[in-house]
C-alpha cells in the first residue's frame, strides 16, 4: 500500500509558507513588512489553535486528519514567519526603506550571475549582473550591525567580479530585494567599488580551480557543446548564449542547462557504486555519499536552487530504495516539508514546484506508465531498460506539464521525444565533466581530453535542442498561465 502519510502536512507546510510569502511581499515598505507578518501570526494562532484544541468535535478520523494538516500548516506559516521576520529586522529595514548607502562587509557565495527571470508571482527582470553576499556586518548613518543575513549586490559589468568564498567590503545604496530569501539589495556602479578583504578559502578555491579547468578543458569545443558540459557539471551557466537557452526552452530542455536533481542521484549512484567497489559497508556508504553530495554542493555553489536540487535528487534515490512507488510519497512529502523549513522562500519558486512534480511523476506515474507501455503491441518488443526510459520521461513531462504550462512556457509536441532521446546523454556528460574538472587540477591536457569526450554527448543534446525548436508546431498555440492548466 502507498504510503500517503505525510502528504497531507506536506501540502499544508507548503500552502502555509506561500501564503505567507506571497502576503508578505505584497507589502513594499519592509518596517511595514515586519508589522504585516507580525498580525499574520497573530490570525494564524487565533485560527489554528481553536481548531487543533476542538477538533475531537466532529469525530477521532476527521480529527487526526484536522490536525495533521493543521499541524503542517503551522510549520510552514512558521518557517515563512522566522525567515521574513530576520530579513525585516529593524534597523537594515528603516535604511532599505529610506535607500540609504551603506557599507558592507560580507563573503560572496557562488559566482556573479545575469538574473533573467521570467516568473509570474514576486518576480521579475533583471537585466545587471549579481553577486550573493553572506553580509556579516553592515554599517549606515553612524550605526554599525552584524547580521549575517543574504543580500544582493547589483553591479553594472561583468569584469573583475569576486569568485565565490571572497570576503568583500563595498560601498552602495541599499533597495527593497526582490527575491523572497534576502534582505536587500545594495546598488553599486561597477567591480571596481568592490574591495577584496581576503581571498577565498581553501575549499572554494578548491572548487573555483575545478570550474575553471573544466572550462579551460572544453575550450575548443563547439560553444553550445561547451555550455551544456559546464551547466550539466559544475552548474557554471556562464558559457550559454540567449539563442541556446531560448532553443533548449522551446524543445523542452531548458533543465538540462544547469545542474537538477537528475545530475545529483546521477553523482550519488557513481558515488555509491565507488564505495561499493572499496567494500564499505552500510554506514560508511552513507557518510562516503553525504561527503560527496557536500562537497558537490560547494562545488556546484551552495545557491537555493543547488540545495534543491540536491535534496531532490537524494529523494529520487532514497525513494527507489525506500519501495519505489510504496515508500517514494513518504521520503518526497519528508523531502518537501525539510525543505520548507530551511528555506522557505522556496514555495514560490518554480524551479521548486517542477522538482516536486517531476520527482512525483517518477516515483509514482512511471511504474504505470510502463505498465501500459508493456501491455501495447508496438512496444512490448522493446529492451526494457528501453521501455522503463521511456516511461520515466514521459511521466516527468506529464507530471510538469499543467506547471510549464501556467508558467507561460510553450507546449509542443517536440518535448517528449526531444527529452526522450537526450536522456542517454545526460549521465556521460555529468560524470565525464566532473572527471575533466577533477584531473584539470593535476593534467591540464588530459582534462582537454576527457572535456572533448563530454563535448559529444553535450553537442547531440544541444543539436537537439535546435533541431526540435526549429520543427512545425514546437509550440503550440496553448492559453498560458493558469487557465491554460486547467484547460489542460
Amino acid at each position: 500500500m502507498i504510503d500517503l502519510r505525510l502528504l497531507l502536512p506536506a501540502a499544508a507546510a507548503w500552502l502555509g509558507a506561500v501564503v505567507l510569502v506571497v502576503s508578505a511581499n505584497s507589502v513594499p515598505q519592509l518596517v511595514e513588512r515586519h508589522q504585516h507578518v507580525l498580525l499574520v501570526l497573530l490570525i494564524a494562532a487565533t485560527c489554528l489553535v481553536p481548531t487543533w484544541l476542538f477538533a475531537d468535535r466532529i469525530g477521532r478520523h476527521r480529527a487526526d486528519l484536522i490536525r495533521t494538516g493543521a499541524f503542517g500548516l503551522a510549520i510552514g506559516v512558521l518557517a515563512a514567519s522566522w525567515q521574513i521576520l530576520s530579513l525585516t529586522a529593524q534597523p537594515l529595514a528603516g535604511w532599505v526603506d529610506a535607500g540609504a548607502t551603506a557599507t558592507v562587509h560580507g563573503i560572496v557565495i557562488g559566482d556573479a550571475q545575469r538574473q533573467t527571470s521570467r516568473g509570474q508571482v514576486i518576480w521579475q527582470s533583471a537585466t545587471s549582473n549579481q553577486i550573493r553576499v553572506n553580509a556579516t556586518q553592515i554599517e549606515a548613518r553612524g550605526k554599525v550591525i552584524v547580521s549575517g543575513l543574504p543580500i544582493i549586490i547589483r553591479i553594472p559589468g561583468s569584469d573583475g567580479l569576486p569568485p565565490s568564498g571572497t570576503q568583500i567590503k563595498v560601498i552602495g545604496r541599499l533597495a527593497a530585494p526582490w527575491l523572497p530569501d534576502t534582505a536587500a539589495q545594495l546598488s553599486v556602479s561597477g567591480a571596481d567599488q568592490i574591495e577584496i578583504i581576503s581571498d577565498a578559502g581553501p575549499i572554494d578555491q578548491f572548487a573555483t580551480s575545478m570550474r575553471a579547468g573544466l572550462r579551460a578543458g572544453v575550450a575548443n569545443s563547439g560553444p553550445n557543446a561547451a555550455a551544456l558540459v559546464t551547466g550539466l557539471a559544475v552548474g557554471d551557466e556562464s558559457l550559454q548564449s540567449d539563442e541556446l537557452d531560448n532553443a533548449m526552452r522551446k524543445s523542452g530542455l531548458s533543465h538540462l542547462t544547469a545542474v537538477s536533481g537528475g545530475n545529483v542521484a546521477i553523482v550519488l549512484v557513481v558515488v555509491l557504486g565507488i564505495a561499493r567497489l572499496l567494500r564499505l559497508r552500510l554506514p560508511g556508504r552513507i557518510v562516503f555519499a553525504l561527503i560527496a553530495l557536500t562537497y558537490f554542493v560547494i562545488l556546484v555553489r551552495p545557491q537555493p536552487s543547488v540545495l534543491r536540487a540536491a535534496v531532490m535528487g537524494a529523494v529520487v534515490l532514497v525513494g527507489m530504495l525506500a519501495g519505489g512507488r510504496l515508500g517514494g510519497p513518504a521520503v518526497l512529502s519528508t523531502a518537501v516539508i525539510v525543505l520548507i523549513v530551511i528555506a522557505p522562500g522556496l514555495a514560490v519558486s518554480w524551479g521548486f514546484a517542477l522538482s516536486v512534480a517531476a520527482t512525483a511523476g517518477l516515483i509514482l506515474l512511471s511504474p504505470f506508465v510502463e505498465k501500459w507501455l508493456a501491455s501495447q503491441r508496438w512496444c512490448a518488443r522493446l529492451p526494457p531498460a528501453l521501455r522503463e526510459a521511456i516511461a520515466i520521461t514521459t511521466a516527468a513531462q506529464l507530471a510538469t506539464l499543467p506547471l510549464l504550462i501556467a508558467m507561460g512556457t510553450s507546449v509542443g509536441w517536440v518535448a517528449l521525444p526531444a527529452n526522450l532521446l537526450a536522456m542517454p546523454a545526460v549521465a556521460p556528460v555529468t560524470v565525464l565533466g566532473l572527471l575533466a574538472a577533477f584531473v584539470s587540477l593535476v593534467s591540464p591536457p588530459l582534462a582537454s581530453l576527457i572535456g572533448q569526450v563530454a563535448a559529444c554527448p553535450a553537442g547531440w543534446i544541444a543539436q537537439l535542442a535546435i533541431t526540435g525548436s526549429s520543427l512545425p508546431f514546437a509550440s503550440l498555440p496553448w492559453p498560458s498561465g493558469w487557465i491554460g492548466a486547467a484547460l489542460l
